[in-house]
């Protein structure tokens, strides 16, 4: 179950975060602090032969070129760069190669800077998807480009030697095609260097012309370049991010529940209003056509009387009619009763295929009475002695016994108004209508009019017992509706717990970007700047929008300081309106003029052409967080006001 993480809770881990990154921060103040250059690269991709050549190994880890050769990672100090260690990793995209992966990813995570070795002969998609990944966490790269040309004999030695610029004709190209899958991404390679890893390797041993067109010497300029200028930074990054990529997976995690359960919750109300809707009206359809099956069984009786033996026991026959009629009737109650459970049952099953929903709670069949009441009600209505108006009553408070009930009170009815009066000797049909015709009519008419008034009364009753058993069959319907009601309301409250969560850690995850921030700044001589930040919003690896105090932020703005990620101050005092927080983001990489709109909530700018497209999406949500306002950049002609 997903709770709220709460602001004691918050607390606590801002004080062990905030002490996890000042000892990190004085680890890499140490007089032993080295920066960790993490060598990465697709398998076979000459990784380890260039791990030898920069660290002067003796060759032990360089494969045969046929299948991947380092499984685990190793580190070493690389030759003349004090302070600078270098760990081999694994190379990613061997077939079954997953753990090698993790295990290339896991160590890459506790370096400063990754150094990737790409094949000039490989499929740059498939490098610049495994850079991409690399890229996400934050980590700045250097490409090496290397070329795999064998000098195995003395004729490509000496064809290496006298052109050695020919196997890298097209870097330029490589280089482009890498770009182009990077750059919308905002991700650029810190330097991009051909080497030629074999030639580096042998040169190393002890032949000066190899090592002297091997490209190894640049590659180690690039590196010690970064290190001498961002170095410490870099460590101090290394630090945050080890704290700060926990939090972060986790705000993920929660907003991704979050919205994945509030969608899920309105899709689930919507399905338990639908189902209310679709099962009653397959309940009333089925009634209906109940109460049709009712009336016509009913309806076959209604002429009995032109069929009565006037002169046998009307009585006897008419209570024997109606037992017929309550038969019929009864197996027409069955019918309906079964025509509700199958009917819930078929849309019951055409409802999950369209909502993919738990079935019914409770469908079980609740039959009006077992076949043997059934049975011995039924007997007893051939025998009108059995039924008094008592018992009458006490079955018709059972919804079961109403038609039963009906067809009783029925035959008391006609035997006490209609039979006996009209047929007793020396009655009121003898002394009014002499003719014997008219005394058939007569007593047809009579005895038309008790039938009738027994067979509604039948009718009535079993039209009742139909309604009461829908009734039923609607209260488990309503049941499972509120069930489902229910639980869309669980995963609401499951969902804002997510969202709370979410918001409680990112308020962290904000506090520690802005220790980063600081700690950055200090590294880099800002001491003032430092002591002045805020707040930070952060992309690792790609930038930061920093909210400093006072003249901070416009000295920063003039004055930018040397750090790994670009930084775009913005003054962070409380009056200062959240469109001018936006607006000193966008402005440290896109200088004004330019024209802005605030509606609401929202702030567009419209900007120059950009010829490096992941960038304006990288400042674009910057500005956002920095300002809280949905910040949308666009070109400037597509602006709707420049037409």
């Amino acid at each position: 179950m997903i709770r709220s993480i709460t602001s004691s809770e918050v607390a606590s881990l801002c004080r062990a975060t905030t002490a996890e990154l000042e000892e990190g921060l004085l680890r890499i103040r140490g007089a032993d602090a080295q920066v960790r250059v993490a060598l990465m690269g697709r398998t076979m991709a000459g990784k380890s032969t260039l791990f030898e050549a920069l660290t002067g190994g003796d060759g032990s880890r360089i494969g045969e070129g046929a299948q991947r050769t380092t499984r685990e990672t190793s580190e070493r100090p690389i030759q003349a760069l004090p302070g600078v260690v270098l760990v081999d990793t694994p190379g990613v995209g061997a077939k079954d190669g997953h753990e090698d992966r993790l295990l290339a990813f896991e160590a890459m995570l506790g370096c400063d800077v990754v150094l990737w070795v790409a094949a000039n002969d490989s499929t740059q998609r498939e490098t610049a998807e495994a850079l991409v990944s690399i890229a996400d966490v934050g980590k700045p790269l250097i490409v090496a480009m290397n070329c795999r040309q064998g000098i195995g004999t003395e004729a490509k030695r000496r064809r290496l030697l006298r052109d050695p610029q020919r196997p890298f004709r097209d870097l330029e190209g490589h280089v482009a095609r890498l770009q182009a899958f990077l750059e919308p991404l905002g991700v650029r390679p810190g330097a991009v260097v051909a080497v030629h890893a074999l030639a580096a390797f042998e040169g190393a041993k002890g032949d000066p012309e190899l090592l002297s067109v091997s490209g190894l010497e640049s590659l180690r300029s690039a590196v010690k370049d970064d290190v001498d200028a961002v170095g410490p930074q870099r460590q101090a990054l290394t630090v945050a991010d080890a704290c700060r990529g926990p939090l972060s997976d986790a705000v993920e995690s929660f907003r991704r529940v979050a919205d994945e359960l509030h969608d899920l919750s309105q899709l689930k109300v919507r399905a338990a209003a639908e189902y209310l809707v679709r099962m009653t009206r397959a309940l009333a359809s089925a009634q209906a056509e109940g109460a049709l099956l009712v009336e016509t069984r009913i309806a076959a009786g209604r002429d009995w009387h032109l069929r009565a033996d006037l002169d046998g026991d009307l009585n006897k026959q008419m209570h024997e009619h109606h037992g017929q009629v309550a038969k019929a009737v009864e197996s027409a109650l069955e019918e309906a009763d079964q025509d509700m459970c199958e009917a819930l049952t078929d849309e019951q099953g055409l409802f999950a295929d369209d909502w993919t929903l738990p079935p019914l709670r409770d469908q079980q069949h609740v039959a009006f009475d077992d076949a043997g009441a059934w049975g011995n009600r039924a007997a007893k209505l051939a025998t009108r002695a059995s039924f008094g108006l008592a018992t009458a009553l006490i079955v018709m408070s059972n919804p079961v016994g109403w038609v039963t009930a009906a067809v009783a009170l029925g035959g008391i009815l006609v035997d006490r108004t209609v039979v006996q009066p009209a047929t007793k000797k020396g009655g009121w049909i003898d002394r009014v209508l002499p003719s014997r015709q008219q005394k058939v009519l007569l007593l047809r008419e009579q005895v038309s009019a008790a039938n009738r008034e027994s067979l509604d009364q039948i009718r009535h009753s079993a039209l009742e017992a139909l309604e009461h058993r829908r009734q039923e069959y609607l209260k488990l319907v309503e049941a499972n509706h509120r069930a489902q009601e229910a639980e869309a309301e669980g995963r609401l409250a499951t969902a804002s717990a997510s969202a709370a969560s979410a918001l409680n850690l990112q308020s962290l995850v904000r506090q520690l970007d802005a220790e980063t921030a600081g700690a950055v700044l200090a590294l880099a001589g800002r001491g003032r700047g430092s002591a002045a930040v805020r707040e930070c919003v952060r992309q690792p690896g790609r930038a930061m929008a920093v909210g400093m105090e006072g003249p901070a932020a416009d000295e920063e703005a003039l004055f930018p300081s040397t750090v790994p990620e670009p930084l775009h101050p913005f003054p962070a005092e409380a009056p200062v309106p959240s469109a001018r927080r936006a607006l000193h983001v966008i402005a440290a990489v896109y200088p004004p003029p330019y024209h802005a709109v605030l509606r609401g909530a929202c702030l567009t700018v419209a900007l120059e052409a950009d010829d490096w497209p992941g960038r304006r999406e990288r400042v674009q949500q910057l500005a956002t967080g920095a300002s809280g306002l949905q910040v949308m950049l666009h070109e400037l002609a597509a602006h709707p006001s420049r037409g």
